[in-house]
């Protein structure tokens, strides 16, 4: 089964998705709100045997530099990372639940739940 949507997220969205940065980046925060908040995401449901464990496969390493080729991240998050003086931005192009829990808020918030 695959559900897909676009959405433009709230701010409350991000929040709850990447609020845990806010304190230790506000400035990168900052611009990863608004761009979330005015550019269209698409949010997916899938289910299938290890359906998250696969998502993550196919997403890649969180740190583009153990990202496998051949993943999203390594194929298309060229420099996700930014310099020390918060010069350079590369916008997450690939947000996948790290965990059961993570992976049911986001099925609660974008499609009523895990059925």
């Amino acid at each position: 089964m695959l559900r897909i949507q676009t959405v433009v997220l709230t701010r409350e969205q991000v929040f709850i998705f990447y609020g845990h940065i806010k304190a230790s980046v506000p400035d990168i925060y900052a611009v990863m709100e608004k761009y979330l908040t005015t550019n269209p995401v698409e949010v997916l449901k899938i289910r299938g045997c290890d359906a998250l464990a696969r998502l993550l496969a196919a997403r890649g390493a969180s740190n583009l530099s153990d990202a496998t080729p051949g993943t999203v991240r390594s194929d298309y998050a060229k420099d996700q990372g930014y310099d020390k003086r918060g010069k350079k931005l590369s916008l997450n192009v690939f947000h996948a639940a790290d965990s059961v829990e993570e992976m049911k808020k986001a099925l609660e918030l974008f499609f009523g739940g895990c059925k």
